[in-house]
This record gives C-alpha cells, structure tokens and sequence, in this order.
C-alpha cells in the first residue's frame, strides 16, 4: 500500500475572491503610508519583530507600517514581506497581496514576490477549474507573469535552482527537487491549454503547439511529474476534436490513443503514484462519452478490476477511492435498474472511505490536486438521495 502523504499547507481560499484591481489599491495605499510616518524605523522595526514573536499581530502590523519610512529600498522590501507574513496569520489575504505587490512595485525582478503572485493565482485558477467555472483572463495572467518571470529567473542564472528557496510560508510546498524551470513551465503550458480548450485565443492550434512544447520540457526536466503528462494527453484530445470538427473521421480516435500511451509513459516514470494510474483510467471512461459509444459489460468489468487492483495497492489513498466511486456511480447509468442499486452502494461506500482517509497530496506540481472533501460528501448525499428514491418507488 501507498504510504499516505502529509497534508500541504494551503492558501485561504478567500484570496480566490479578490480582483486584482484591490490588490493594486492596497499596494499603493502602503506607498502612500510612507509619507506619514516617522521616527526610528529600526526600533519599529525591532518592536515589530517581537509583537510578531508573542502573537500580538496588530501591534506588529502598526510597528512594521511605520518602519516602512525608511528610505533604503531593502529594508523596504524586507518590511513588506514581514508584512505578508503578520497578514497572513490575520487571514486578510488582499493585503498579504497588496504586499507582495509593493515589493514589485521596488523590485520587479523578485523572484520570491513574484513566485508567490503567481501561486496565488494558480491556486485559484485550479480551484476554479476544478468546479467547472472558465476563467480565461486569469490563465492568461497566469501565462504572462510565468512567462515574465521565466525571462527574470533566466538572467539571474537561477532557472536550475530549487524552487524551495524562493518558498513562501503559507502557500503549497516546492515538490522535493523541483526547480524554478519545472514550475514556471508547467504553468505557462497548462495556462495555455486552459486557454487553447475554451476557445480563448487567436489561433487555438498554434497555442496548444505551445502548451504541447512547454509541456515537453517539464517532462525532460522531472520525467516523474505525473501532472504534466496529464495536460499533455489533454492537449492531445483536444487537438483530436478540432480536427474531427474539421472533417477528419479517425482524428478522435487517434487522439484517444495518443493520450492513453502518453498516460502510459506517465505510469512507466512514476510506477508508485496512483494518480498515474487514475488518469489513464479517467480517459479510458472518457473516450465513451467523446465517442459516443456505450461500454459492454465485459468492458466496464475490466475498468472494474482495474480499480479494484488500485485498491488493492494504494488502499490509503482518497484519490482512488474519490474516482472508484465515480465509476459505480457512472455503472449505474450504463447498466440499468438490474444492478442499479449493488453500484450505487459500491459507490456510497468509496465516497464514505475517502471521506474517512481525508484529502493527501500526490508528487507533482507541488499544488493541490483536489479537496475532496466537499465533491464527495456531496455525491453521497446525492446517492443516498437518489437510492431512496429508488427504494420507494419500489
């Protein structure tokens, strides 16, 4: 069995609320707050350094505000992350950005502000795309600042370097060995796609190209990095249905078999990650729907003894059971009433045991791969809605 993983520390997702427009409003209400302090910025400074050791975090926040009256840039700078820190422990994220954007604002190549913007905006791009909602200016950004901050990583020589050193306390932790390359790479290439599939810009072909190449260089840069082959395959079966659109028969099938030996590369690299496993399972289930073919018994029952074998050996895992569950509950639409009700408790039951193993983390990007907790606390509501139904109408 897979040894369960320990929980990230994960950004409130209160900052998924906020407009970019605030953020700079902040930033420039603390430029503005330079001109009227005064004093000795070292004692506010060293005052703040203890309000902020003994917990008293409005006292802290007061003393480092004044500080910032100083004139010397660094000390500035330095300010401002103390000040992200105090604002974080006060979960008022608006100004933790506001922050991080000040210091920007006196530094605009620094890769620490710069790689927490970003981080913030993943996170709230996925949690996004996770619910289904399309959010194309925000990849866009995403797209853009990884790109900006690509070029700043690539003149301070640091690309190769550990994307750990750069780590803000608060957000996703660095994958173990992950660089700055890896990271930046990967959210260029996903922001892409994510652009590329609605449809969001001038030339999609030409930017799932890009995704395609941004995509191949996380691979050859972490050969394990199970997320990258799985946008991958999405480029793949996107581009598949474009040219299918166009006319062109077999361009959906090719496509599906493309993505499921690009998964399989994905489990080759990364035997001992059962997400690797998932997705190839998840596109398989997929290519029903996007062929609009319905799966015989025999083959669901095969998908069945697949994820029976990853329960078997990744029994700690609430991914697995998240999308075991998913399968019954699709089973119950394509076998009908007979076996209706046996697939629905299967599925019930793989909802309850994620629920009981509680959210874990696989290798990857080094974000979240989906709380699972709300998704399927409410599936089992809608199953035991659904089978007492079912049970009356009987």
């Amino acid at each position: 069995m897979a040894r369960r993983r320990r929980p990230k520390k994960r950004i409130n997702k209160k900052v998924a609320l906020i407009g970019s427009g605030a953020f700079l409003l902040l930033a420039g209400l603390i430029v503005v707050a330079l001109l009227h302090f005064g004093g000795d910025p070292s004692q506010y400074i060293a005052d703040g350094d203890v309000a902020l050791a003994e917990q008293h975090y409005e006292l802290a926040e007061n003393n480092y505000r004044r500080a910032l009256a100083v004139k010397a840039k660094e000390t500035q700078i330095e300010l401002l992350f103390k000040l992200a820190d105090v604002y974080t422990r006060l979960d008022q994220w608006p100004k933790v950005r506001a922050s991080w954007e000040g210091v920007l604002l006196r530094d605009p190549d620094n890769i620490k502000a710069g790689l927490a913007i970003l981080e913030t905006l993943y996170q709230r791009a996925d949690s996004q795309a996770r619910i289904g909602w399309k959010a194309p200016d925000l990849w866009k950004e995403i797209g853009v600042r990884s790109t900006d901050l690509l070029a700043v990583a690539g003149r301070a020589g640091v690309l190769e370097r550990g994307k750990a050193e750069w780590e803000m306390e608060g957000l996703a932790q660095a994958v173990e060995g992950q660089t700055i390359a890896h990271y930046l790479y990967f959210l260029r290439g996903r922001a892409l796609f994510e652009q590329a599939e609605m449809g969001a810009m001038a030339n999609t072909n030409e930017g799932l190209e890009a995704a395609r190449e941004d995509l191949d260089r996380v691979i050859a840069l972490a050969p394990q990095d199970v997320d990258a082959y799985w946008y991958l395959a999405k480029v793949a079966v996107v581009a598949g249905e474009l040219e299918s659109a166009q006319g062109e028969v077999l361009a959906r099938q090719r496509a599906l078999k493309q993505a499921d030996e690009v998964l399989a590369r994905a489990i080759t690299a990364a035997t001992d990650n059962p997400k690797a496993y998932l997705n190839r399972l998840q596109v398989r289930l997929e290519a029903f729907q996007r062929t609009k073919r319905e799966p015989s018994a025999t083959e669901l029952r095969a998908l069945e003894e697949a994820y029976e074998g990853l329960v078997q050996r990744f029994g700690d895992d609430a991914d697995v059971y998240t999308d075991v569950s998913k399968f019954y509950w699709m089973c119950c639409f394509y076998l009908g009433s007979a076996q209706g009700e046996a697939n629905m408790d299967k599925a019930v039951r793989a909802a309850e045991q994620a629920v009981d193993l509680g959210e874990v983390v696989v290798p990857g990007i080094g974000c979240e791969t989906g709380d699972v907790h709300f998704e399927v606390e409410e599936n089992i509501a809608n199953q035991r809605h659904q089978q007492e139904g079912e049970r009356h109408a009987q």
